[in-house]
């Protein structure tokens, strides 16, 4: 999956994900997706067997 993001945010979150100790780029958008459904859904993300995850 292609990420399309305003100039200087990759950079910025590069700088987050290394002071968080993400393994990788990919596992800190997966979260921050996932906190985000949270609190509009008002519940986790629920992922079906063999959907990506």
């Amino acid at each position: 999956m292609e990420l399309a993001l305003p100039k200087g945010m990759k950079a910025r979150m590069r700088e987050a994900i290394e002071r968080a100790r993400y393994t990788s780029f990919n596992a800190y958008v997966a979260d921050a997706v996932r906190e985000k459904y949270a609190r509009d859904m008002g519940e986790e993300m629920k992922l079906d067997k063999g959907e990506d995850g």
